[in-house]
């Protein structure tokens, strides 16, 4: 939750990428491409996985008629569901959809970004070749010299080894050769892409294509093992995260006090905001650091939604009681 606040709502994506996952594994390939849709929605970086699900969804080279229909049948949904939600705000502006969207990263876009991180931007600044955040180089350049071959490589090995494990391992190899040549290369897209690699190794365990993505026998039941690797990571990406925030709050002194963010302060600042305009019951978003009225506009609800629920214990109750019963509704 504290990474949440600072504005990486990674997790978001990375529920309904486990939910595209559970479903492949089961199946059903419908259901998994809509899940894997709504991650995409969610956040950009798991973009780089799109080719190598449609690729995967098609089939063995050279793909015939057949193969297109039977695609066409799972991914309408899916492609109805991103109409809804990123495709609107391109046809009202595209300039800025795209600029915001691709060119932000690659220091290309109308408002260039700072750069930082742990990729080629920290260590340009490391070694003093960038004095200052916002100097100018040429990152899309290096992005598109690695990342052209190393799609090339993957989508060309992907043809040859059609596994549902394929479609996060890739994506994950994939995104870090382009990212990590851009101007923002953070932790936590590290983390991410470790991630994929780790749903990547327990899909292998877990089930062995004879056809792509085809109607797959599942081996066995989740075994106590799995559950225990579950658990064991779940505790992992709790902990190791707050260790940061721990060192911040213990390391407090009269006059220096630690605010909660190890890093984006700014955006940290602002989601608080966006919740505290929720707790007050206000789901339309406005900024909060300005004397200047100016009119709230329902944009960016999440961080007003959970203010909102943050400040009625019952309403989150409500919502624990709807998420039991739902799953022992849907549970096979």
């Amino acid at each position: 939750m504290l990474g949440f606040i600072e504005g990486r709502n990674d997790i978001v994506m990375i529920l309904f990428i486990a939910l595209s996952a559970l479903a492949f594994l089961r199946g059903r390939k419908t259901l998994g491409v809509l899940m894997f849709d709504i991650a995409c929605a969610e956040k950009q970086l798991i973009w780089f996985g799109a080719p190598f699900l449609l690729v995967c969804l098609l089939g063995p080279w050279p793909w015939k008629k057949a193969a297109w229909l039977d695609l066409l049948k799972h991914v309408w949904p899916a492609a109805v569901a991103f109409l809804a939600t990123p495709v609107p705000f391109l046809i009202r502006e595209p300039r800025g959809f795209l600029s915001d969207a691709f060119g932000y990263m690659l220091g290309v876009g109308d408002v260039l970004s700072m750069a930082k991180g742990y990729g080629l931007a920290g260590l340009l600044l490391d070694i003093g070749y960038l004095k200052n955040v916002t100097d100018l180089f040429q990152f899309s350049a290096f992005a598109l010299a690695f990342g052209l071959p190393a799609m090339f490589y993957v989508i060309r090995h992907q043809l040859r080894y059609l596994e549902l494990r394929r479609i996060w391992q890739y994506p994950a190899l994939l995104g870090f050769c382009v990212l990590f040549w851009t101007r923002v290369f953070l932790d936590n897209y590290i983390g991410f892409f470790v991630m994929l690699f780790a749903m990547a190794t327990r899909c292998k365990a877990r089930i062995r294509m004879q056809s792509p993505l085809a109607e797959g026998k599942r081996e066995s039941q989740t075994a106590a093992s799995d559950w225990r690797w579950v658990l064991l990571k779940a505790l992992l990406t709790l902990a190791v995260p707050a260790i940061p925030i721990a060192a911040g709050y213990a390391s407090q002194k009269p006059g220096r006090v630690f605010v909660g963010a190890d890093n984006d302060i700014q955006d940290y600042h602002s989601h608080l905001a966006k919740m505290q305009l929720g707790a007050r019951g206000k789901l339309a978003y406005r900024s909060l650091f300005t004397p200047e009225p100016m009119p709230g506009h329902r944009v960016i609800l999440f961080y007003n939604v959970l203010g909102w629920f943050a400040a009625h214990p019952n309403r989150i109750q409500a919502v624990h009681r709807f998420v039991g019963v739902s799953v022992v509704i849907v549970k096979p």
